[in-house]
This record gives structure tokens, C-alpha cells and sequence, in this order.
């Protein structure tokens, strides 16, 4: 049976002692996909300090998921190719059109032509439109990234861009959120099936795998290390949405497993004003391809101009 709380906006973004579980939920993982975690479990026992690294390393790097035929020719398509540098990472900006600027930034351990259904109909409608492979992403070499890695990197490619809006998905849209408010950028973000608050990401990952609250609690000290203790408000997205100065558009599936939709919902809540778009039997990614999607972005995009 599936578990759901009532209402999954919590005033406190400080750790709760429970949260709300996905509508669908995914498998747990099996035995042989459990040992590299059942060692951690051990790890975390007999030396804290080492489990506590080896965690950092497990959250922190994303799958490197290679590109499908269709992603791959639509960005050897581009237009333009060009460099974006933050710290020691670079990546490759494929850009295509003219007009006001569309940044597509895709989730975690996604790739950039997992939004390349948006690329035509932007060209078409009058957009310049620009993705990206973050780093470890899309077939690269696996390497750390983190999501302030992310967030410093779509920092650095909207400034001193004229950013119209940014349609990013799952996580891809904390990481979005996190670079317009620090650009205090006016452009519009289209949040597509995005994650409410971090800490239930770290609930779904025990959830999800069957580890300890050892575990949990080692984790939730990696990130408090990392970010800081007010890590839980700062990179949630619930607590960013309200102070972008951009409108905001929510698209979520009824079905997805990966985000509950109670995810748009509380953000809905959060920022009162955010147009909310709900799709149903999609799951998570497909409706990155949907048509109905398509044309309420581009509803949305065009309010914009006017």
C-alpha cells in the first residue's frame, strides 16, 4: 500500500521526522544491487569517518546515462557550439534559433536531450534555445557534482544573458531556482516535475534502498557538512519559489513515481500565483515529450510577450 500524508508542505524545511512517499512506488533494490550497501552498513559500524566519505561520494555522483539516437542527433543539429566554464568544470552549450533566449536545463542523472522535444517547437514559435550535458551526465565520465556545482554552472550561463525562461526538470529546477534568485533574474522558470524539499529526496533514497537510519543519519550529516545546517530551507525549492521574481509554471504527472505530484502541489501553495499543469500516465520523463506539455508551454511562453 502505498503511504501518503495528508499535506506534504511543512512550515519548518528543518529535517522532519517523517515525510510523504512517492505515489507509485519504485522497487527496492534486489540483493546483488544491495551489497556495495550492505558494506556501507558495516562501514558505518565499525569506522563512521569512512562511511561518511564513501556516502559523499555515492550521493554526489550522478549516473552517467549515455544519450539515445534520437538526443544524439538533435544535438549534432545545433546551430552553435560553445564553451561554458564554473571552477573546474566545462561543458558544451548546443544552441539553436533566434529570438528571446529558452534555457533547458534536465534533471539528475539525466541528459540535455532528454528535453530535446521543447528545441523545435521553441525555434518554431521564435526562441534561441540552449542545452546542455552537465557534467557526469549524459555518457561522460563519471565525476562528483553536486547540486550547488549545478547551480553555480546555470548561474554563470544565464548571466549577462537576456534569459526569457528556463524549463528544467526534477531536480534540474532546484538547481534553476537557485540561479535566478541569485541573478535576481526576471525570466520565467517552468518547473517540470519537479522536488518540493531535499530532505524528502534522502527519505526516498532510505526508503528506496532498505538502509539503516545509521545510514540516513550519516547522510544527513554529509549534506549539513557540505552546505551548511540550513541546507534543508536554502536548497529546497519550496523555500526558493516565493522569492524568484519571475512567474513560475508547474507541470507535474499524476502518475509519476519518481516525484509525487504532491511535489507541484506544495509548491503551488508556496508561490499562490504559479500556474500548475497536470498531466496523467506519463510517469516522470515522458511527459518531457508530450504534446498537450508542448503547447501549454508555449501558452505559458507566450503570456510572456505580451
Amino acid at each position: 500500500m502505498t503511504a501518503r500524508l495528508p499535506d506534504p508542505c511543512v512550515s519548518s524545511f528543518l529535517p522532519p521526522a517523517g515525510g510523504f512517499l512517492p505515489a507509485a512506488p519504485a522497487p527496492r533494490l534486489v540483493l546483488p544491487q544491495r551489497l556495495p550497501l550492505l558494506g556501507l552498513e558495516v562501514l558505518a559500524r565499525l569506522a563512521p569517518a569512512m562511511a561518511r566519505c564513501a556516502l559523499w561520494r555515492l550521493w554526489f555522483t550522478p549516473q552517467s546515462v549515455p544519450p539515445n539516437a534520437r538526443a544524439r542527433e538533435l544535438m549534432a543539429s545545433a546551430d552553435s557550439v560553445s564553451l561554458a566554464r564554473s571552477g573546474r568544470h566545462a561543458v558544451r552549450l548546443m544552441a539553436w534559433g533566434r529570438g528571446p533566449l529558452v534555457v533547458l536545463a534536465h534533471g539528475w542523472s539525466g541528459y540535455g536531450g532528454q528535453l530535446g522535444s521543447f528545441v523545435p517547437p521553441l525555434v518554431a514559435s521564435g526562441h534561441r534555445v540552449l542545452l546542455f550535458d552537465a557534467p557526469g551526465h549524459g555518457g561522460q565520465p563519471a565525476t562528483p557534482f553536486t547540486l550547488e556545482d549545478y547551480a553555480r554552472l546555470l548561474t554563470g550561463v544565464l548571466a549577462g544573458e537576456d534569459v526569457q525562461a528556463v524549463i528544467a526538470h526534477s531536480l534540474g529546477a532546484t538547481a534553476a531556482a537557485l540561479a535566478l534568485s541569485r541573478l535576481a533574474s526576471p525570466a520565467a522558470l517552468v518547473a517540470v516535475a519537479p522536488t518540493a524539499r531535499l530532505d524528502t529526496l534522502v527519505q526516498r533514497f532510505r526508503w528506496r534502498t532498505g538502509v539503516s537510519a545509521r545510514i540516513e543519519g550519516l547522510l544527513r550529516a554529509v549534506l549539513e557538512a557540505e552546505f551548511g545546517a540550513s541546507v534543508w530551507q536554502a536548497y529546497s525549492l519550496a523555500g526558493l519559489l516565493p522569492v524568484l521574481a519571475g512567474p513560475v509554471l508547474l507541470v507535474h504527472d499524476r502518475d509519476d513515481a519518481e516525484a509525487d505530484v504532491a511535489n507541484s502541489l506544495c509548491l503551488q501553495r508556496q508561490r499562490p500565483d504559479a500556474a500548475l499543469f497536470l498531466t496523467a500516465g506519463l510517469g516522470h520523463n515522458r511527459l518531457l515529450h508530450d504534446p498537450a506539455v508542448q503547447q501549454q508551454v508555449q501558452q505559458f511562453l507566450g503570456t510572456l510577450r505580451a
